[in-house]
């Protein structure tokens, strides 16, 4: 018997959020692997990435997604990595 309250409600907006974040984080690294000019050539040490439409390397690309357990029952599961070299696409950045 599975008993459902707010607890399990934000858990799940939570794990939601949570991969949003990484899909985000994700693609933004593959823009950096398909094209190392958007890094910042001024001297700052910091990372900037120059705005564009940047298109995925499907050669030179690999997409990897790490989820994690979470959760009251976490500590009886796994994590798992999800790899795919099967990648194509684009990521358009600009600033907001």
């Amino acid at each position: 018997m599975k008993i459902r309250g707010k607890l399990d409600i934000m858990h799940s907006d939570l794990t939601i959020l949570r991969k949003r974040i990484l899909i985000l984080v994700l693609s933004l690294n593959l823009a950096l692997l398909v094209n190392p000019a958007l890094y910042a050539q001024d001297g700052d040490t910091s990372l900037h990435i120059r705005p564009g439409k940047f298109i995925i390397d499907p050669d030179r690309s690999i997409l990897k997604i790490f989820v994690g357990r979470a959760g009251l029952l976490s500590e009886m599961g796994h994590n798992h990595i999800i790899i795919s070299k099967d990648i194509t696409g684009e990521l358009d950045y600009s600033h907001a």
